[in-house]
């Protein structure tokens, strides 16, 4: 029996010997890979965790009785014409927190990490930008996404957080309105003067005071209801469903929005806050907060808003033009849209330089 022997060329052994060596590299690439990918999941073991507990594992419910056990709670009944229920809000530690104080500020704010450092912005660089006498008070409702392990020793440190147990969405803002307007109704009534603004706001509380001293070149004066604000003129409802500030035609059957104000910084009185507590019983709600408190309830009430031009949605914005009718005092003291503490002090630094 012959033997058939195979003759290989050398140009088809150096191909052998390539793709050989190939293949080796290639195992070599797969298993350095794996070895990077498994230190690599040590290293974010958490966040993989977490990645998959997201994907393929039941949401547990977030526990926050350790939380709510830190407050002492009285109810709320809100009524806004057929829109009625029952929830409840921390009362203050101290009752005589408001004695003395020119102006208390509500700030709306939720419960992620975020959100602490732009309150930790707020009493760090905000309040140091004046030594007169005003407070701040955060309003945060309930939610799955509370952040208890910053909140529960932020709550025991300063003592300046609201909770309330509804729900904490953007569409249910108008409950952490009306909650604020309650807040202060029950517990700083003596304090002529407030503010509503969102967390993510500079403000240079100094000229601000210098304003208020001035009823902000008279506008405010012979005024003891008014809303003070970047004014909304000629806006319309959002009507794409899905939207995040979605409206319908049943909700709010008409084209266009009364003027109102851009929610981010409101300066009111008691005096305002109580009318519209309670002329809110008798309109529809519409879920769109500030175009329905500061635009549709205050209409119907006939209070006025004041159109302030130092006040700036965004720092994009910002005009260095407008001083007052005497060029002392510059009008800018707001910007919207301010999310770190750097900023901030660069937008408060900017502001105070101003000259006329």
């Amino acid at each position: 029996m012959k033997t058939k022997i195979e003759f290989v060329r050398p140009l088809d052994m150096r191909a052998r010997r390539w793709t050989g060596g190939m293949v080796r590299k290639r195992w070599c690439a797969l298993v350095a890979g794996a070895i990077i990918c498994f230190v690599l999941l040590i290293s974010n073991a958490s966040t993989v965790y977490t990645l998959l507990g997201k994907l393929f594992l039941p949401k547990t419910p977030l526990d926050i009785a350790p939380f709510e056990a830190l407050f002492q709670m009285e109810q709320i009944d809100l009524k806004i014409n057929d829109t009625e229920f029952s929830y409840n809000m921390s009362i203050p530690v101290d009752p005589n927190q408001c004695n003395g104080v020119e102006v208390v500020v509500y700030t709306m704010t939720l419960g992620d990490e975020k959100s602490f450092e732009r309150r930790e912005t707020v009493r760090e660089v905000l309040r140091r930008t004046t030594n007169r006498s005003i407070i701040f008070r955060f309003f945060l409702g309930k939610s799955d996404d509370l952040n208890l392990t910053i909140l529960i020793p932020e709550v025991q440190k300063y003592n300046d957080i609201v909770y309330y147990d509804h729900k904490d969405t953007y569409r249910e803002n108008y409950a952490k309105w009306y909650t604020i307007n309650e807040y202060h109704l029950r517990h700083c009534p003596n304090v002529t003067h407030v503010i509503k603004m969102d967390h993510d706001v500079a403000v240079d509380y100094g000229r601000f005071f210098e304003w208020l001293d001035l009823d902000f070149g008279g506008l405010l004066t012979n005024h003891t209801e008014y809303f003070l604000c970047q004014e909304m003129r000629g806006y319309k409802p959002y009507r794409k469903l899905g939207d995040r500030w979605y409206i319908s035609w049943d909700e709010y059957p008409r084209r266009w929005w009364p003027n109102y104000c851009y929610g981010y910084f409101v300066l009111t009185t008691t005096e305002t806050i109580a009318s519209v507590q309670h002329g809110m019983r008798d309109i529809s709600l519409v879920h769109m907060d500030d175009a329905f408190i500061t635009g549709i309830v205050r209409k119907n009430l006939s209070i006025p808003i004041i159109n302030w031009h130092g006040i700036f949605s965004q720092p994009e914005h910002v005009s260095y033009e407008n001083c007052d009718l005497l060029d002392t005092i510059h009008s800018f003291f707001v910007v919207h849209n301010v999310t770190h503490r750097e900023l901030a002090k660069g937008w408060i630094e900017d502001m105070r330089t101003l000259e006329c």
